[in-house]
């Protein structure tokens, strides 16, 4: 896989690699390369967003906690992603995996459709170890003030523009982000005061 494939391609490849091998989270990382950590971000960024689950008692927490864990590695760019061991050898169903393949695929056009490599200065050290870090500030808010109707989706939503710049390498879509997340930080330090 080339950095710049696109994520219809990695789609396809991982479609290609199941349907003739039993695949674990490991192996799924690898085809992902350098853009595990977009991903890792965008499951529990698109987990949040959607209501009923963002909802769900103790959903925010686990998912804020898996938010800290990635980001601190983007804080210390960690080259490759970590986690457990446990975690990375576990076994993905092939029926499941091509069933998301299928579904993401739609997704993935679309992302790669209206998405390019732009403004790729933000996503080197030192702009993106700070962004890591407003990335954990996220995690954490989601864990401790997850239990607030809503506040679970909005950070979602924030967490998942970061975790899509980092998978297409569109620094625009991460500028986005951090206006979004500047715009949430003043909406909850208001309540808060």
């Amino acid at each position: 896989m080339k950095p710049n494939d696109s994520l219809t391609t990695i789609l396809e490849e991982i479609d290609h690699h199941v349907s003739k091998h039993k695949l674990d989270v490991g192996e799924l990382l690898k085809y992902f390369s350098r853009k595990s950590f977009g991903v890792l971000l965008v499951i529990p960024g698109v987990a949040l967003a959607i209501p009923p689950i963002g909802a769900i008692p103790g959903i925010p927490f686990m998912m804020g906690l898996f938010i800290v864990i990635v980001s601190i590695q983007i804080v210390f760019s960690i080259k490759n992603v970590w986690l457990p061991r446990r975690v990375l050898a576990m076994n993905i169903s092939q029926k499941k995996i091509r069933y998301g393949i299928k579904h993401a695929k739609r997704i993935a056009k679309y992302i790669d459709g209206h998405t390019k490599r732009r403004l790729t200065w933000v996503l080197t050290p030192p702009i993106i170890n700070f962004v890591g870090f407003i990335i954990m500030i996220l995690g954490l808010l989601i864990m401790f003030i997850g239990f607030i109707p809503f506040i679970p989706a909005v950070l979602g939503m924030a967490v998942l523009l970061f975790g899509v710049s980092l998978i297409t390498g569109d620094g625009g879509i991460l500028l986005i982000g951090l206006t979004a997340a500047s715009l949430l930080a003043t909406v909850i330090y208001s309540f808060a005061t």
